[in-house]
């Protein structure tokens, strides 16, 4: 602490000061984390990522075996062009509850459907994504069960955190800590496909970036949704985006 003179008072000032050993995720159950801050997870082949770690302990890595099909890295970030994805083992997420939080944007519309993160069970009627941009680059679209959509936002080419829990039966979609609208969504199998950027074969793809992923085989409680979304918002320099009332706008969570 450093003492501030006021005449004839003596105030003192706490300093906080955000870091990573403050509160992270591995403070926490994690199916998947994907971190582009930290390069020992990066590895490139030809000056592209072949594989992106995941620091979950789960050994859930992104892979890209194809070169025509690998993203690069730069400046903390895994960069798509419109024509790349990656993809993740199945088995990532439980059947009734699963959370995804991500800090990502798009640069630009390529098509319908860019996904940041998609997954499926296999079918057309189980999709659980988090911010796919329509057609004409209007809006983020969060959606789960036949691409029926929760709610939607204006789209920005800003970089932001994005969330989606899942459980119970209800779906609640997430822009930079702000709750939007929740809707009642079932999901009836296992999502066993996943992929960052894009969709399988499908194009479009994403023109965008991924800076980190979370994902929980859970929906956590309103504290650690919080502490997720203020270590993001610190970590990314993304703090003025929280809305006022949230608890981690001025400081970064604490164990």
């Amino acid at each position: 602490m450093s003492p501030i003179y006021v005449p004839g008072k003596l105030t003192l000032r706490k300093e906080f000061v955000w870091n990573e050993t403050v509160w992270n995720p591995s403070m926490i159950t994690t199916a998947l984390w994907l971190d582009a801050a930290d390069a020992s997870t990066i590895t490139e082949s030809g000056g592209a990522v072949s594989q992106w770690d995941d620091k979950s302990g789960n050994e859930k890595h992104a892979i890209q075996s194809s070169s025509a099909l690998r993203p690069s890295y730069s400046s903390n970030k895994v960069i798509f062009d419109g024509t790349e994805l990656m993809q993740l083992p199945s088995g990532l997420a439980t059947l009734n509850s699963v959370s995804l939080f991500v800090v990502g944007r798009y640069v630009a519309s390529v098509g319908v459907d860019n996904y940041l993160v998609f997954a499926n069970g296999g079918g057309t009627d189980e999709r659980f994504y988090n911010g796919r941009v329509d057609a004409t680059l209007t809006e983020f679209i969060w959606s789960v069960e036949n691409l029926i959509d929760i709610d939607t936002i204006t789209f920005s080419t800003s970089t932001a955190i994005l969330g989606l829990t899942h459980g119970s039966n209800i779906a609640s979609p997430y822009y930079n800590g702000a709750a939007l609208t929740t809707a009642s969504r079932s999901k009836t199998t296992t999502l066993a496909n996943w992929f960052l950027g894009g969709v399988n074969a499908s194009t479009p793809r994403l023109d965008g970036e991924l800076q980190e992923v979370i994902l929980l085989n859970s929906v956590p409680p309103t504290v650690i949704r919080q502490k997720i979304e203020g270590y993001l918002a610190h970590k990314w320099g993304l703090t003025a985006n929280l809305p006022a009332g949230h608890p981690y706008k001025l400081v970064g969570p604490t164990p």
